[in-house]
């Protein structure tokens, strides 16, 4: 279980360790130096290639993977075995091997769950030369295998990932995608943020962290703050900080952490709208409370 070709479902976690992209609040698991499966790697070796169960020999097969015990011949015959749990254990753990001939193959399967094995293999061997082979997994009518392409993708370095990004931004994944590109230089991608935030945005699929809207939010709300205050005054970036105020909020934090940048850039007419405003929402605690804390001190609540 301290492998990555294990369990699937603990996919976002060791992609969140091994990639160099962000997976937006997923954290790691660490890889350990030494294998577990290096205590027992003739006996699991045995099963895999015994005549038991085709689930357990899959299982042994995937238990093995971080060994380096089995051979690419090996991994070729399972990869063509009538079994689906076995072709998918042979394409996962062929992440190992520096040949992507079994990965490439896979992709383009007759079973989506063999599909599904080659979207998360690619994320595990981090070969940036298999991203735009994402590109297309990420369009696939299995439900599964989208989702498991457009994680593997995110975990990705953005220089990496970006062309075949931008090339899926029509897809159920934008919102993840946007907040990853935008990361660096949010200019681009204003509008997509700020529709992020106002739709609420969010894959039917999402494996779970951070809600997209609010990884928008702070993006957006970081170039907000970082623009010339007399931009700011002049009202050249309203249509920005009018998409910040649609957010639903979960905390005081971002709507104090706003209203004190009204303040401090000097948006009092704005400050005291946008306060009267939040009278108006259910919130659920006492919001005059902490706008009266950014009051006295307004550029305590900044980064």
């Amino acid at each position: 279980t301290d492998s990555p070709y294990y369990d699937d479902r603990l996919a976002q976690y060791w992609l969140a360790s091994i990639g160099k992209g962000v997976i937006s609040g997923v954290g790691p698991l660490k890889l350990p130096a030494k294998p577990l499966a290096d205590v027992a790697t003739k006996e699991l070796l045995a099963v895999a290639t015994g005549k038991g169960s085709a689930a357990v020999r899959a299982l042994a097969i995937r238990a093995l993977g971080r060994s380096h015990m089995m051979t690419t011949a090996q991994l070729t015959a399972w990869a063509s075995d009538p079994d689906v749990g076995i072709r998918r254990a042979a394409v996962l753990v062929s992440a190992e091997l520096p040949d992507r001939t079994l990965i490439k193959a896979a992709a383009a399967d007759r079973a989506g769950e063999v599909r599904h094995a080659a979207a998360l293999a690619i994320g595990y061997t981090q070969d940036a030369s298999l991203v735009p082979l994402l590109g297309t997994l990420v369009t696939d009518k299995d439900p599964t295998v989208d989702s498991a392409a457009a994680l593997s993708l995110l975990s990705f370095a953005i220089d990496q990932a970006a062309p075949t990004m931008k090339a899926s931004l029509t897809t159920p994944w934008k919102p993840l995608f946007v907040n990853a590109l935008a990361q660096k230089d949010p200019a681009p991608y204003l509008a997509d943020l700020a529709e992020v935030i106002a739709k609420k945005l969010s894959p039917d699929r999402y494996w779970g962290g951070t809600i997209p809207a609010g990884v928008s939010w702070t993006i957006l709300f970081g170039y907000a703050m970082a623009r010339p205050p007399a931009e700011l005054t002049a009202g050249k970036h309203d249509r920005w900080l009018d998409a910040l105020e649609k957010m639903d909020w979960f905390s005081s934090s971002e709507p104090r952490k706003l209203y004190a940048l009204y303040l401090v850039r000097g948006l009092t007419p704005r400050a005291k709208r946008f306060r009267d405003a939040m009278h108006k929402k259910k919130t659920g605690y006492n919001i005059d409370l902490y706008f009266d804390m950014a009051d006295k001190d307004p550029s305590t609540y900044l980064p």
